[in-house]
């Protein structure tokens, strides 16, 4: 298998068997780091829809009485227990 670094190409097969296992590990990295990604944009829909949901159901004034360490302009964090 061909891989490119640095603008440089290598066959793998020529490379160390320590190198293989590098060469092993970023590709995971490299995967891990795109499904990271997508899980993240899908958690922010996620996040924002019922924090509009919220803002179009509760009244205004239980929105007020809210903790200000909950809703902070378009996120919402955890009670501290």
């Amino acid at each position: 298998m061909k891989i490119t670094i640095d603008g440089k190409d290598f066959e793998t097969e020529n490379l160390s068997e320590n190198a293989n296992k590098s060469v092993a590990k970023l590709q995971y990295i490299i995967t891990k780091e795109q499904q990271l990604s997508s899980d993240y944009e899908d958690l922010q829909l996620v996040k924002d829809y019922h924090l509009k949901y919220l803002r179009e159901n509760l009244p205004n004034k239980e929105l007020a009485e809210l903790p200000k360490d909950e809703v902070k302009k378009d996120n919402v964090k955890a009670k501290k227990k």
